[in-house]
């Protein structure tokens, strides 16, 4: 990216507003020149910890384990260390004007909060942007903000992660060639305010104002080249935009250009068709009728039906049972038993067990040789999504036979689902 790259951020018009008075107040004599570039200055700094908190609460709903409310996820602190926040110093008249001073303005105005003392040994603090702002309404500022953030090492660089991953470079290059129509994305969050988004620990998560402010946040992330690579010991791939929420993916662009999503359709339920032997179970797994034929036993929605699989049987090392166990045998007799022939008795024996052995780890390997080879050695760009691909359009129907190849391989037929259709 250029030095010093401009990009268009959407600022709260209420953080604005507040940064002006302060300005107003504390520097009254100063020329206008100066004026505008401390006025930038402490909107970039504002907007740096915003990007922080945002990527904590992203690092927190990515750990299924662990129940975490939305109050607290709207209100994290994160922690800053003091070299991350030198950089947002600036020179007025020969004076400098440092990090700390410029803090004190943004607390003073009530722009952010500041925890109360440093972390044990270590000079890093606690920031947050200040609960009371008031994000409903934006104006879109351009400011100088990529070079200042980018030297955060919370995120890589691309020659970072080539360095660290030589196997995936191209699923690397790939990714930092990806960007986010945020016209379009900022629109379809607008518009879907109120409507459930997610489901978390049986709960519905909703788009409310704070959540449609945190994925504008992330879109922009994308957008500057702020990303992390992680390989799991599955082989799993986790990027940011692996990672990137549901309500971002349709606006996804490769090289800046539209893609698809190519959806493996039913892919736990059916890899695990492929341990076991049942074949009725493994016919409406190729079908695409698995979850429906539970939800509709069950009476529940079709997400519903998902979350419970997933929490009971594909991410769960204990037996199936009770109601769940019943429901199975009235569809695929036998089935809950053969299942529960590759789960545990108690989670003392889960522990006790190689975790090679265990069912979650044996899906999510398979899964893993199936989608990750193709992105490592094709010429079309490819981004992975765990059991999904995001292809230029026009690419997708070489690459969906390719993958349907690979999972003939295996002796199974899947659906994939093209969205949008085309």
């Amino acid at each position: 990216m250029a030095k010093n790259k401009l990009i268009d951020l959407p600022i709260p018009v209420d953080v604005v507003n507040r940064v002006t008075l302060a300005v107003a107040s504390r520097w009254p004599y100063m020329q206008p020149e100066d004026t505008r570039r401390i006025w930038e200055r402490l909107l970039e700094l504002y907007f740096f910890i915003q990007i922080r908190q945002t990527g904590e609460r992203e690092e927190m709903l990515r750990c299924d384990t662990v129940p975490v409310s939305l109050e607290r996820l709207d209100n994290l602190w994160s922690q800053i260390h003091s070299k991350n926040l030198r950089p947002f110093q600036i020179k007025i008249q020969n004076k400098t004007i440092g990090h700390t001073q410029l803090l004190e303005v943004l607390e003073s105005a009530e722009v952010i909060e500041i925890g109360s003392s440093y972390l044990a040994n270590a000079f890093s603090k606690r920031y947050r942007p200040h609960p009371d702002i008031n994000r409903n309404q934006t104006m879109i500022l351009a400011l100088k903000v990529w070079q200042r953030i980018n030297r955060d090492k919370r995120w890589q660089t691309q020659s970072d992660m080539i360095y660290q991953w030589p196997d995936y470079e191209n699923l690397i290059q790939t990714l930092f060639k990806t960007t986010i129509d945020i016209e379009s994305a900022f629109r379809s969050l607008e518009s879907r305010k109120g409507e459930i988004w997610h489901w978390r620990g049986g709960q519905p998560l909703y788009l409310d104002d704070p959540t449609i402010w945190h994925h504008k946040i992330i879109a922009i992330m994308i957008n500057l080249g702020l990303h992390w690579f992680q390989v799991d010991r599955v082989g799993r791939v986790h990027t940011a935009i692996a990672n990137l929420p549901g309500t971002l993916t349709p606006f996804i662009l490769i090289n800046g250009q539209p893609t698809v999503e190519i959806d493996a359709v039913n892919c736990q339920p059916l890899l695990l068709s492929g341990i076991i032997k049942h074949p009725e179970y493994q016919r409406d797994c190729e079908s695409g009728r698995f979850y429906e034929k539970i939800a509709q036993r069950l009476r529940i929605s079709r997400d519903e039906t998902k979350l419970l699989v997933f929490s009971k049987i594909f991410f769960n090392n204990r037996w199936i049972s009770g109601d769940l166990y019943s429901t199975l045998e009235e569809i695929w007799p036998g089935l809950p038993d053969q299942v529960n022939k590759l789960k545990c008795r108690s989670q003392k024996e889960a522990k006790e067990r190689p975790e090679s052995e265990l069912l979650w780890h044996r899906l999510q390997s398979l899964e893993s040789e199936i989608f990750i080879p193709l992105t490592l050695k094709s010429w079309d760009p490819i981004l992975t999504r765990h059991d999904s691909y995001f292809v230029i359009c026009g690419n997708h129907w070489f690459i969906s036979k390719e993958l349907e190849a690979s999972f003939r391989q295996r002796g199974l037929h899947v659906q994939l689902k093209i969205t949008p259709e085309i």
